[in-house]
């Protein structure tokens, strides 16, 4: 590993066995530390403001890299590398969708057995912004503005996708732009939550106002909990978002 691209051996691996999945935790603390067993600490630390860092072989080839540095960091939100964009993205702007936005206690929303054929037919993204900065992303049929503004704190969305050979997925990965809380959940298995209470009800509120600055970027959750609740043909990606106030809210 490395900080600096003129230097890619910079920080090397001491050598370990991974499990199938299996995931090594390394501090860049610059405490440069790689015993055969116990804590992993690079020689070098990391920037807060961004970056450079780099993932190389053995023989220096550069694997993966933020490049020319990875985002400045904030307290309670987590950065990593995406998937291949070459492995399947069922899920996207664009998509079609189901949503109510929540006027009295709704169950079973979020199983692949609900019956939504009464819902509200629109595309992602799902939500409203009453200055305008996001409605290039909300979707066609989507804008919540006339239900929701100064009226309901709650929207629910449902997202079919398909997939042919539940065998055949090693992983799953949740992408979001969202303002200001969410649950998520595939097949009814929860895979991702943000400032919402333990137990949202219809006219729940977020727990905390998102800062907006960070609405324009997608923020990753892993979704593996699902793997084995992935049916073959239809699946449904459910979700209820909640404002903090009656302000932008946006699903992606």
């Amino acid at each position: 590993m490395s900080d600096d691209a003129a230097f890619p051996l910079k920080w090397t691996f001491p050598a370990r066995t991974l499990a199938p999945g299996g995931r090594i935790l390394v501090f860049a603390s610059g405490k440069d530390r790689a015993p055969a067993a116990g804590e992993l600490h690079t020689n070098f630390g990391m920037d807060g403001a961004g970056e450079y860092l780099a993932l190389a072989a053995p023989d220096g080839t550069v694997l993966s890299a933020f490049a020319p540095m990875f985002p400045p960091q904030r307290e309670g939100i987590s950065y990593g590398s995406a998937p291949s964009l070459a492995e399947s993205r069922p899920i996207h702007l664009g998509i079609g969708c189901r949503y109510r936005v929540a006027t009295g206690t709704t169950t079973g929303w979020q199983t692949l057995g609900y019956f939504d054929g009464g819902w509200s037919a629109g595309q992602l993204a799902v939500g409203f912004d009453v200055d305008g900065d996001y409605d290039s992303i909300i979707g066609a049929g989507s804008d919540t503005e006339a239900a929701m503004y100064d009226l309901r704190s709650s929207c629910y969305a449902r997202i079919p996708f398909t997939v042919a050979d539940p065998t055949l997925v090693r992983a799953l990965v949740l992408r979001m732009k969202y303002d200001d809380g969410f649950d998520a959940f595939i097949n009814g298995v929860k895979v991702a939550s943000r400032y919402m209470e333990a137990n949202p009800q219809w006219d729940s509120f977020s727990t905390e106002n998102r800062i907006d600055a960070l609405n324009d970027r997608y923020e990753v959750f892993d979704a593996d909990a699902a793997l084995g609740a992935l049916v073959a043909g239809q699946n449904v990606l459910a979700i209820q978002a909640c404002n903090f106030t009656a302000n932008a809210l946006s699903i992606s």
